[in-house]
């Protein structure tokens, strides 16, 4: 946490003038108050920002002034002060667009004030009366994001903030407040968010800008819309809202969302209002600025009222069938049995055990690069035992090389893979789609190399997809894709004004239009992306604006290394986003992605 170190012990208190925020539409700008971008302060900051030991003014000031000048930075605190101004008319307290903006401060006289810009009322609820604030009152706010508005005026970014109390009160004041509560949660599966957090953090969004990141979520089903817009057998998948409590007054919309584990919506009736969900998404939107739900397709349900029954879905594994966790023979039996007939799960799940027996027809060879084996967990025949069909070698790589080490009876694996209950009466690995993590303690091929396949070494390396593979609908909107290593694929609109769609034929690709997006999540860190194109039609190319643009660990602009090829390199995260920036919504190149090269650090 940056802070500023150099205080000025006196200046002259000054007067000056905001210009309006870009934000759209705006009710008013920033307006003048003498002492809002003084230094002047002989109060020591304060405070750890939680909600229970909040920052002084002092303290926000000096950690947002050290930003630099415009950059959002998103980070939840708490800060507590004095109202010293509140602007008039709608530039200050506002029941035409239900949001406050005022300034507090360490004490009555101002001298170290700090900007709340547009914040919502208590527990984020409206503000529907101009009298519920006066000068003088003491407040605690929360916002999740912070900006040094042109390098000059620490504040809350519009919408980000709300009133947690008023001179020590959360409830509403007789003003038509409405709290809904406060945020809690870590947003992990073992802690997941309440509805009002994961509604403060989406609200804070840009219109229909996506936050990529994985978060859990925990509510109560008040609401589901009637037919494909509600629970859909067609489409397998289930559109509803979600509340802290029964009475939906903090409604959440959980968008298009995949059943339990990820697996298809079969039964129109596995949910019902009333029902206690935990949901998991890894992109979420504030879509037209107005309304926070997860990103379409992005999102499936962990569990219903705490288990994992519920129509043909995948159940609740808990913690079991993870690396820190494997499942054993009998475990990953009786899990992958409870799976629909054929249906492959969402996820990779991990399973220790000894192998029974490899046949020499079964056995790991350069022609296919895979082999098929059964472990138990004793490597006997006598106990319970797991059917490993055609799995992938070390580092999930298909085996290409003689030299290495060939698993044999007795030997301690670990397999890691999607499974599937093969004609609803064989649970076993998926085809390709598993590959031993660890042979007898051992996790890297014995020569050399990794091997050859598109697929992801241990360490370092790349994996590869092309359009074609990724099982999207002609002529629809492009969604998420999974690699065989887990590392995932999500389109987005972003701020354009079309949805990337995905078109097959001669120029099969996903075609990526004005500033739509494609956030890459892996488990490792990514270090480059290469995007093979598809041809162009004459002075026409589809190789992407040259604003474009990849942020991961750093911001790089997009290299145009042929008419057919684009490369971001210089990354390093395990989150990217790529983003086919225009000046405009519409129009530009469009970013035609025929195929994908992603590369892993070492």
């Amino acid at each position: 946490m940056k802070r500023i170190t150099n205080l000025l012990i006196a200046m002259t208190v000054m007067v000056f003038t905001f210009t309006s925020c870009e934000d759209v539409p705006s009710p008013f700008g920033h307006v003048s108050l003498p002492g809002a971008d003084d230094d002047i302060s002989a109060i020591e900051p304060s405070g750890t920002g939680t909600e229970a030991d909040p920052y002084n003014v002092q303290a926000i000031i000096d950690i947002v002034k050290a930003l630099d000048a415009d950059v959002d930075t998103e980070q939840t605190y708490y800060v507590k002060g004095i109202v010293t101004n509140i602007p008039e008319g709608s530039n200050g307290i506002s029941t035409s667009y239900n949001n406050a903006t005022f300034y507090i401060s360490d004490d009555a006289s101002g001298s170290n004030s700090f900007y709340v810009f547009r914040c919502k009322g208590l527990g984020g609820g409206d503000i529907t009366d101009e009298n519920f604030l006066k000068v003088g009152d003491e407040v605690v706010i929360c916002s999740t994001t912070w900006v040094n508005y042109k390098g000059n005026t620490p504040e809350t970014k519009q919408g980000a903030a709300y009133i947690v109390s008023i001179n020590g009160s959360t409830e509403a004041g007789g003003g038509g407040e409405t709290p809904s509560g406060a945020a809690t949660g870590s947003g992990t599966e073992a802690d997941p968010f309440n509805v009002q957090a994961i509604i403060d953090k989406v609200s804070a969004l840009d219109a229909d800008a996506a936050l990529t990141e994985t978060y859990y979520v925990k509510g109560i089903v008040t609401n589901i819309p009637e037919g494909n817009y509600g629970i859909s057998a067609s489409y397998n998948n289930a559109s509803f809202y979600i509340s802290d409590d029964a009475s939906g007054s903090n409604s959440f919309y959980v968008f298009r969302c995949k059943g339990l584990g990820g697996g298809d919506i079969t039964d129109e009736n596995f949910l019902k209002v009333g029902d206690e969900v935990v949901i998991c998404s890894t992109s979420w939107v504030n879509y037209k600025g107005n309304t926070p739900e997860t990103s379409t397709g992005a999102a499936y349900i962990v569990s219903i009222n705490s288990n994992g029954g519920g129509g043909n879905d995948q159940p609740s594994t808990g913690n079991a069938g993870t690396l820190e966790k494997p499942f054993t023979p009998a475990e990953a039996n009786a899990f992958v049995s409870a799976l629909a007939a054929d249906q492959n799960s969402a996820e990779d799940y991990y399973i220790k055990g000894k192998i029974i027996d490899i046949t020499d027809n079964n056995q790991f060879g350069t022609q296919y690069g895979n082999c098929t084996f059964y472990i138990s967990a004793d490597g006997t025949d006598s106990g319970e035992k797991f059917y490993v069909f055609r799995t992938l070698y070390l580092g999930n790589v298909k085996y290409t090389d003689d030299s290495w080490a060939k698993p044999k009876a007795g030997d301690e694996v670990i397999i890691c893979g999607k499974v599937v209950n093969y004609r609803g009466n064989t649970p076993e690995t998926v085809q390709n789609q598993s590959y031993i993590y660890s042979l007898n303690g051992q996790t890297s091929a014995n020569s050399g190399g990794n091997g050859g396949g598109n697929d992801q070494p241990s360490t370092g390396g790349s994996i590869s997809v092309s359009a074609t593979d990724m099982g999207f609908t002609a002529q629809a909107v492009a969604t998420s894709y999974t690699m065989t290593d887990g590392t995932i694929l999500t389109f987005g609109k972003g701020g354009g004004s079309n949805d990337p769609k995905y078109y097959d034929g001669n120029y099969a690709s996903v075609r990526m239009y004005a500033k739509n997006t494609l956030t890459i999540t892996s488990s490792k860190t990514i270090t480059k992306v290469v995007i093979t194109t598809t041809e162009g039609n004459g002075s026409t190319k589809y190789n992407g604006n040259d604003t474009a643009y990849a942020e991961g660990g750093s911001t790089v602009n997009i290299k145009k290394n042929s008419d057919t090829e684009v490369e971001f390199s210089g990354l390093s995260a395990k989150t990217v986003n790529i983003v086919n920036e225009h000046s405009t919504a519409s129009g530009g190149t469009q970013l035609r992605v025929k195929a994908i090269e992603i590369t892993y650090a070492q």
